[in-house]
């Protein structure tokens, strides 16, 4: 457990709640699938590596910097360690990101109802095609509706300045101590898989006609997302690659060395690490295709690619 949960905790990130439906819309469930193993794959080899040098040696306090170090030279493990340092600094600011979009979407940005917010964002989508009158042709012109003037009134409601506000609240809790954080990584992480256990339970419910929750039964389409369906985003205009789908979830199989920081804490590593990580990240990634073969099977294309 000291090094399965702190994994399960760290892989399940923003990526599966906000991004990985547009995914599957985009891609279809054939090639949402094919980027996850791809992802799963190099994670997973990764782990294998790891669990090697786990198994072969004592590990002592330090976590990954102390196995690269020790093993490739103080200087390659410096190097490797900067770099993770600074990919955990960045991964921080886009779980911050993910957060106020996810509490700007539900709660728009004074705590107005779902609803009203939905408005808005039916605004925004009614925004993505402009037809010009013309008597020849009728021309589509894409909007951007982020170039739209914004209200003066909303300025305390921007992701930045509200990211920034999250960020300064969870650096003081840091700052407090890790041993007070660790103590509520399980309340965290029961409520990380009590949201996934609704989003599943919920996509059964839809699928079998018994609760359309916010959705209506016209959005109810089965099999509407097995084969890709590329096309532009409603939010940006852009239409994305397979490339980009993949570089875009990639960060939510990242978070396998979380066990590995602890190797000081843990009675033994060598046999801890090898078990946890593998089992943490065999979790995850049948999460990951539960997710998208059953989201994908019963909810519309058009619903998809619209209500991330």
């Amino acid at each position: 457990s000291g090094v399965f949960l702190p994994c399960l905790s760290q892989i399940l990130g923003i990526i599966f709640y906000l991004r990985l439906p547009t995914i599957t819309a985009q891609a279809g469930c054939i090639g949402a699938s094919a980027i996850i193993a791809v992802c799963v794959l190099s994670t997973f080899v990764t782990s294998l590596s790891l669990s090697a040098i786990a198994t072969n040696g004592t590990i002592q306090a330090g976590g990954p910097y102390y196995i690269i170090s020790r093993t490739l030279g103080i200087e390659v493990g410096g190097s490797l360690g900067l770099l993770f340092y600074l990919g955990n600094t960045i991964g921080a600011a886009m779980y911050v990101l993910g957060a106020v979009e996810a509490f700007q979407t539900n709660l728009d940005y004074y705590g107005a109802p779902a609803e009203e917010a939905a408005v808005e964002e039916v605004d925004d989508l009614v925004a993505y095609y402009e037809i010009d009158d013309d008597d020849v042709a009728e021309e589509e012109e894409y909007v951007d509706p982020n170039e739209v003037e914004a209200d003066e009134d909303d300025w305390f409601g921007s992701t930045e300045i509200a990211s920034m506000v999250t960020m300064f609240i969870l650096a003081i809790m840091v700052g407090v101590g890790m041993k007070y954080v660790n103590y509520t990584s399980g309340m965290f992480l029961s409520i990380n898989l009590l949201s996934i256990i609704s989003i599943l339970l919920g996509a059964v419910l839809f699928g079998a006609s018994v609760w359309d929750g916010s959705l209506t039964s016209s959005e109810r389409v089965f099999f509407d997302n097995v084969w890709p369906h590329f096309g532009p985003d409603p939010k940006t205009g852009i239409t994305p690659t397979f490339a980009s789908l993949l570089a875009l979830f990639y960060p939510s199989v990242t978070g396998i060395m979380a066990g590995t920081n602890r190797s000081g804490k843990l009675a033994k590593p060598s046999k801890s690490i090898p078990k946890g990580t593998i089992s943490a990240i065999s979790v995850t990634s049948l999460l990951y295709f539960v997710q998208v073969w059953l989201v994908g099977s019963v909810v519309s294309h058009k619903t998809l690619m619209e209500n991330k």
